[in-house]
């Protein structure tokens, strides 16, 4: 099972995150220490945040949990911003960022092994207006199964389950990976795993 998130910086900067009310809000105080003390507090707050909201995602398909609540997910390693492991519970979860261009991409997993070998794709939008980042990242997720399967992108869906878990169907039957979509302002990016 995987998760993925997407974060655009520029939109991040217009937020509050530079507020004791929120970093209380969705960090613990070992992570705050750790944004604070950071070169670059900004990235490592969206860093952080990516991070547990695609650890979130892996919970969702595992049942775990139905809602978000970050300071739950409690990171606990500090040794590379690009690669974090966190704990829900008792469970031990693995993410993996990459630093963009004006954004950041995140993919999370409970195997650490796998996370080199999920596929990401992210691009950019021109609008940032939700139904058009859906749409647009629909369509690319199609776009790439069709090559993968040489099937058409016609024939291609992607359904979302009542927990808002996405899954790829080639007309009634779904294919055997692990999907997970983000969007946020003018970028959009999936994750994809193909189960064993």
């Amino acid at each position: 099972m995987i998760g993925n998130d997407v974060i655009d910086l520029n939109l991040a900067r217009q937020s509050h995150w530079r507020k004791e009310r929120f970093l209380q809000k969705a960090f613990t105080e070992d992570e705050i220490i750790l944004i604070k003390k950071n070169n670059n507090p900004f990235e490592m707050i969206w860093t952080l945040w990516s991070a547990k909201e695609s650890v979130y995602k892996v919970l969702m398909q595992q049942g775990e949990t139905s809602y978000f609540n970050p300071k739950k997910i409690i990171c606990l390693s500090e040794s590379s911003q690009s690669s974090l492991t966190f704990r829900f519970k008792e469970q031990i979860l693995y993410s993996s960022t990459e630093t963009r261009m004006g954004y950041l991409h995140t993919i999370a997993s409970v195997n650490k092994s796998i996370l080199p070998t999920i596929v990401q794709h992210h691009v950019k939008l021109r609008k940032p207006f939700y139904k058009n980042q859906s749409n647009m990242i629909r369509q690319e997720v199609k776009t790439f199964f069709n090559h993968l399967y040489n099937v058409g992108v016609n024939k291609i869906s992607i359904v979302k389950s009542s927990d808002g878990i996405p899954s790829v169907y080639y007309g009634s039957k779904r294919l055997p990976h692990y999907l997970s979509i983000s969007h946020h302002g003018h970028v959009a990016g999936f994750a994809l795993f193909k189960k064993m």
